[in-house]
């Protein structure tokens, strides 16, 4: 008796190492989208609140501050710019700029 496929072991033996690995991955991405998904949740609440002045964040908790509109008053150093170059965004070559602020209610240099 002929069976239906007549596959190689070394065929076999590769798709039996693999399944589990692709399993495995899948099941990552299902995480993933969960995790994308809450952090798009918890972006929206705070999208929501209202602005709060920097010298309130300043000894938040990381997790308090993430997201947050803040409200910010004073000037740009023109002395003080960072161009971070060679950057690729939407499949097209650019470059970021970085700019220290001074925040007057603060009394704080932020990088913006």
């Amino acid at each position: 008796m002929k069976l239906l496929w007549d596959l190689e072991w070394k065929t076999t033996a590769l798709t039996l190492c693999l399944l589990p690995s692709l399993v495995w991955l899948g099941f990552w991405q299902l995480e993933r989208a969960e995790e994308k998904a809450l952090l798009a949740q918890q972006y929206a609440v705070q999208a929501r609140q209202l602005a709060v002045p920097v010298a309130d964040l300043l000894n938040a908790s990381p997790a308090d501050a993430r997201f947050r509109r803040v409200r910010m008053s004073g000037y740009f150093d023109p002395d003080a710019v960072v161009l971070l170059d060679n950057q690729i965004r939407d499949g097209r070559y650019g470059h970021d700029v970085f700019n220290v602020f001074y925040d007057t209610a603060s009394q704080r240099a932020l990088l913006v």
